[in-house]
C-alpha cells in the first residue's frame, strides 16, 4: 500500500530462509518446503528421520524454491518425524552456515 517493494535477490542473509507443509500425496503425506535462496544460485537440503544420520534430500541441491520430500516412512503405519536443514550452495558443494533445524511430523 505505500509502494515500497523489497528486493527478492538481495544477497543480505546468512542462510536461506525455508518453511514446510504436510501435503497428501499418492502413499500417505508428503512434506512440501518452499525456500528463499536471497540470489544464490542454489540451496542443499539435508535431512533426518528417526534420529538418524543428517543425509541429502535427494541430490541434495535445489534451484528452484521449492522441494517435496515424498519418501515413504520408515516403518510403514507409524508416524515419523523429520528433520530439515539447508545451506546456501556454491560449485555443487554446501557453503556457508546451516539454518536453524525444522522438524516436522508425517503420517501414513
Amino acid at each position: 500500500s505505500l509502494g515500497i517493494v523489497g528486493n527478492l535477490h538481495a544477497r543480505d542473509s546468512e542462510v536461506p530462509y525455508f518453511t514446510l507443509k504436510i501435503g497428501r500425496g499418492g502413499n500417505g503425506e508428503v512434506v512440501r518446503g518452499s525456500f528463499r535462496r536471497f540470489g544464490r544460485p542454489a540451496v542443499y537440503v539435508e535431512t533426518r528421520r528417526a534420529g538418524g544420520d543428517w543425509e541429502p534430500l535427494g541430490a541434495g541441491i535445489k534451484f528452484g524454491s521449492k522441494f517435496v520430500d515424498d519418501r515413504p516412512l520408515l516403518d510403514p503405519g507409524t508416524p515419523e518425524v523429520r528433520e530439515y536443514r539447508l545451506c546456501f550452495c556454491e560449485d555443487s558443494f554446501p557453503s556457508g552456515n546451516w539454518t536453524p533445524v525444522s522438524s516436522i511430523t508425517v503420517s501414513p
